[in-house]
Formats: structure tokens, C-alpha cells, sequence
């Protein structure tokens, strides 16, 4: 007994102290204990796999590329998105989180003692007097400019581009990559993209011969589109102008203007009709061989056109069937004598026939054949009495590129072609032809953009049926930062014509930087150097040409 009341006693005066303690001491129990071990991660669920995509492979489907407006967005903002391999959206992020990989396979660092976090990209830590050389000091919007580069969504809208699809408007877009995207006006279901450029320029050489006459001139760019924007079927309408204001020579100043309409009518998810017409008033080049040489003015000339596209899609295979008639008429000239020069023989209807089939490879590439026919004629001999009507066709295999690909758009191919003429008094024309349009985005900071053309050109040289020219060019882009952005250029054309000695060779070389203010505002300087030689080095000649100016988009 005595045991067991020992034992009850020994209890309580333990509890006692045990509680007087506790009195004593509140805080000290909600003390924290620091330590750097990082919590488990949370136990996710396991993905799903994706399902495989069908093995319709539609290029150029207008249902498969999204129409519908980009989300909210401040404005300037470029909306487009960029795309996986296997085609879905991108992630976007521009710096990594807390507890996750960084791009480069490094896990976050640990955080240092001493040193608080603010999340400010652009603050520069210092630890011991020295600082965060790692540290990104960038703002994010520079970061996802170039590592997020946009694409996909195409915010000015090119959504009638196969009358022609080599000039297919979104490869230069591609390639011509800017900081800002113009947002446009709209009205209803419509929406309208002005711009205009004003600016000075001086040419070294306004005549394009060897005397080597320059001057300074004023020049103005403007240009109005207006897009539909609907779910099917799409419209556009084009008007643009160019003119110069020489303070001397201005029997040399430009004076072209264009307008042109576009519709594209989807019969079915895979079939559609495109069609344009279109009006184009230019002045004629003084150093074409056809062009009169004791002229006292340029002398102008217009383009009347219209075509029309029908495309069908049988699984991966696309049949596409292309018309065109064009009529090309050159107005008379004053020479220098106060004489009136005829150009009548130069004036001409072209009519256009093509059939191109086309097998995707895959969701970005597809392999194609394409076969033209063209047929000229002309009404009015040429001096030497035989008018240059001719017959031509054209068959051409190559790479088609997805017109809507993040980093690589256009065509590449090789081919034949052959122009016999209705006089048989004139020989044919055939070779070898290369054609290219093609932009690669090589990151998010340069481009490339391969150009090339092979066509027959007619000539009223005499016992000349014309020439098989062809054109190669290259040009870089590069952004030297982020409203910074720089242009390279070299393009070389060779003309040989048939039945004569004569060969025209032309080098462009070509520089420009332009520098964007904000969304709106821009300005750009270009110069541009011509090197044209030829057989008859009489007509040999050498240009420089520099412009500068202010661009205005809304």
C-alpha cells in the first residue's frame, strides 16, 4: 500500500511541473524549424495517351485552320500561337516555376540564405558583392517574343491564296516577321487594314543607262484591305498606290495603282472555288529591251486579269484545277521629237490552263505535279513583221510546305518547259526550270526566304521569239533586339535570248533595317545596288538607291 501511494505521488508532481512549464512558456511551442528539404511532389494521375490523329492529311483545309478570332488581347499583341510537332498548341511560358525543369534539363537551384525572392525577372540579386550572373535580365515580353515565336494564326487573314500558289501571300509573312501584328478596324464582319509609308528616296541613276544621271524624289506607299471574317466562305478587296516625286527628271516618276477582289466559295469541307479579278496601271521600265529607247516619257501600261481555282481533297490526295485570261495593254508614247511611238505590237491576251495533284506526306508536307499550259496572242506585228503569238506548257514536280507551318512555308521545285511559236519563222523556246518560294524560320530571331522563277518572256526583237529568264534570290532577317530588326539580300536573273547573241545579266544586292516605334509606328531605311550587264554593253548600267521613311498600320 505504501508502494502504490509513493507511485500516485511520484505522477503528480510530474504533471504539476510538466504543466507549470507549459504556463510559463507559451511561445516556445510555435517556433518553426528551418530546413531546405523540399516537400514530396503531389502524386498525379498517369496521362492518358493520345489518341492518333486520322490519316485525312489536309494541307490547305480552311476548316482544319482555326478562323475564329484570336482571345482578348491588348492591342499590338501578336495573336498567333505556336505549335508542336505533332500539331497541338504549345505551352507558353517564359520563365520556369518553382519545383520544375528548366528548358535546358537543370533542375531550380536552391534558394540562398539571405536572399529574398521578389520574383522580379529583371532585379539584379546581389550575394557577397557580387551579382546573379544567371539571372535572365530580359522583360518577359522580350523573353516570349523569341523563345515563343508566333504562328499559326495569321492576323492579317490571307485566306484566298491558291490562284497562284507560288505567290502565296503567307510565306513573306512568314519570313517578314515583326514585333507587333496590326490589329485593324472593324466593321461588322468585316475588317480593314490600312497602311501607308512616306519617305524620301535618291537613285543614282533614274534613267538606267550609262549616263548616270541622279536625283532625290519624293515617295508615298499606301494600301487598303478589307477582309471578311466568317466562319465559311471568305472576301477580300485590295486597293494599293505607289508614287515618286522626282525634283528633277519627272518624266521618271512612278505612278502605279491596283485593285483587285478576291472570293473563295466552300462547297463542301473538302472542295472549295476561288476566283479574283483584278486592275493593275504601272509605267514601263526603261531598261527593257522592248521598251523605246528615244521615248520622252515612261510610257504606261495596264493588266486586266481575272482567274479562278477549283480545289478537291480525296483523302490524302488534293486536286486542284487553276484558269486565268489576262489582257496586257501598252499606251503610245511621245519621243523626243514630238513623234508618236506605237506600241501596239507589244499588247497581248494570255490565257492560263493548270492541274496540279498533290499527295500529303504528312500534316506539313506533301509531294505534287503540276502541269501548265499558256497561250499568247498578239494582233499587231512586231517591226521585222512576224507577231510573237505563241503556245507554252510547263510540268513541274516539287515539295509543297504547309502554308501555316511555325518554321518552314512555301514550295520548292524543278521541271520543263517548252514555247512554240505560231510563225514558224521564229524558233522555240524550251529548258530547264526551277521555281521556289519558300521561308524558314530558323529560330526565333532570323529567317530565310529562297526565291526563284523560270518563265518565258516575249521579245519584238527581231528574229527573237523572247527568253527562257530565270531569277534566284536570298534574303536573312534578323532581329538585332526586339524592335530592332535587319534585312539582307541577293538576288541574281539571267536572260539569254533566243535566236540572237544577245544575254542580259541583272545583280541586286539589298539592305534594310527597320525600327518599330510602337504598334502603329515604324520607321525603315533600305538600299538597294543594281549591276546589269550585257552583251550589248551599251545598255550596261549600275544603280544605288536609298530610301528612307516612316511606316503608318493601324
Amino acid at each position: 500500500m505504501a508502494y502504490r501511494r509513493l507511485r500516485v505521488s511520484i505522477c503528480l508532481s510530474v504533471g504539476l511541473v510538466a504543466g507549470g512549464i507549459g504556463l510559463a512558456m507559451p511561445a516556445a511551442a510555435q517556433v518553426p524549424i528551418e530546413t531546405v528539404i523540399q516537400p514530396p511532389a503531389p502524386n498525379r494521375a498517369k496521362a492518358q495517351p493520345r489518341r492518333p490523329q486520322p490519316e485525312q492529311v489536309p494541307l490547305d483545309d480552311p476548316e482544319e485552320a482555326e478562323r475564329q478570332p484570336p482571345p482578348q488581347r491588348a492591342d499590338g499583341d501578336d495573336p498567333e500561337i505556336a505549335e508542336t510537332e505533332d500539331g497541338t498548341p504549345a505551352e507558353r511560358r517564359l520563365v520556369p516555376s518553382a519545383g520544375e525543369l528548366r528548358e535546358d534539363g537543370r533542375a531550380p537551384r536552391m534558394p540562398v540564405d539571405g536572399v529574398i525572392e521578389d520574383g522580379n525577372p529583371a532585379s539584379n540579386v546581389m550575394v557577397d558583392g557580387i551579382g546573379d550572373l544567371q539571372r535572365d535580365g530580359r522583360r518577359p515580353e522580350d523573353v516570349a517574343a523569341f523563345n515563343t515565336p508566333p504562328a499559326g494564326y495569321d492576323a492579317l487573314a490571307f485566306q484566298i491564296e491558291q490562284l497562284d500558289p507560288i505567290t502565296d501571300r503567307r510565306v513573306d509573312r512568314l519570313f517578314r516577321f515583326e514585333p507587333y501584328s496590326p490589329v485593324g478596324l472593324r466593321f461588322g464582319s468585316f475588317v480593314l487594314y490600312p497602311e501607308a509609308e512616306i519617305g524620301g528616296l535618291y537613285n543614282s541613276n533614274v534613267y538606267r543607262n550609262g549616263s548616270g544621271a541622279g536625283a532625290g524624289a519624293f515617295e508615298g506607299l499606301g494600301s487598303l484591305r478589307l477582309v471578311s471574317d466568317w466562319r465559311r466562305h471568305a472576301f477580300e478587296i485590295r486597293a494599293s498606290g505607289r508614287t515618286t516625286f522626282y525634283d528633277r527628271y519627272a518624266s521618271e516618276d512612278d505612278r502605279t495603282w491596283n485593285l483587285e477582289a478576291r472570293a473563295r466559295i466552300d462547297i463542301t469541307r473538302r472542295a472549295n472555288l476561288e476566283a479574283a479579278v483584278s486592275h493593275t496601271s504601272d509605267r514601263d521600265v526603261r531598261s527593257v529591251i522592248d521598251a523605246p529607247t528615244n521615248a520622252s516619257i515612261r510610257g504606261e501600261y495596264t493588266t486586266d486579269r481575272v482567274a479562278a481555282t477549283y480545289n478537291q481533297q480525296f483523302g490524302r490526295a488534293t486536286l486542284q484545277l487553276r484558269g486565268g485570261l489576262s489582257e496586257v495593254t501598252y499606251a503610245d508614247v511621245p519621243a523626243v521629237n514630238g513623234s508618236i511611238i506605237s506600241n501596239a505590237p507589244r499588247n497581248f491576251t494570255q490565257v492560263d490552263q493548270a492541274a496540279r495533284l498533290s499527295w500529303a506526306l504528312n500534316r506539313k508536307m506533301a509531294v505534287f505535279l503540276d502541269t501548265s499550259f499558256r497561250q499568247r496572242d498578239y494582233e499587231v506585228a512586231a517591226t521585222d513583221g512576224i507577231a510573237r503569238s505563241s503556245s507554252s506548257e510547263r510540268y513541274r514536280l516539287g515539295l509543297l510546305f504547309s502554308p501555316l507551318g511555325p518554321s518552314l512555308r512555301g514550295e520548292v521545285s524543278v521541271g520543263w518547259g517548252h514555247q512554240g511559236q505560231w510563225d514558224r519563222r521564229l524558233p522555240d523556246m524550251d529548258g530547264f526550270l526551277f521555281d521556289a518560294s519558300l521561308a524558314w524560320k530558323m529560330s526565333g530571331l532570323t529567317t530565310f526566304l529562297l526565291s526563284a522563277r523560270s518563265d518565258f518572256y516575249d521579245t519584238t526583237l527581231a528574229g527573237s521569239p523572247g527568253t527562257l529568264s530565270r531569277e534566284v534570290g536570298l534574303q536573312m532577317r534578323h532581329a538585332l533586339t526586339r524592335s530592332l530588326i535587319g534585312t539582307l539580300g541577293v538576288k541574281y536573273a539571267l536572260s539569254p535570248y533566243q535566236g540572237t547573241s544577245l544575254e542580259d545579266r541583272l545583280l541586286t544586292g539589298e539592305a534594310g533595317v527597320d525600327y518599330f516605334l510602337n504598334a502603329n509606328v515604324s520607321l525603315y531605311g533600305r538600299y538597294q545596288h543594281l549591276e546589269f550587264r550585257s552583251t550589248d554593253t551599251t545598255r550596261d548600267y549600275t544603280a544605288e538607291v536609298v530610301r528612307v521613311g516612316v511606316r503608318v498600320r493601324q
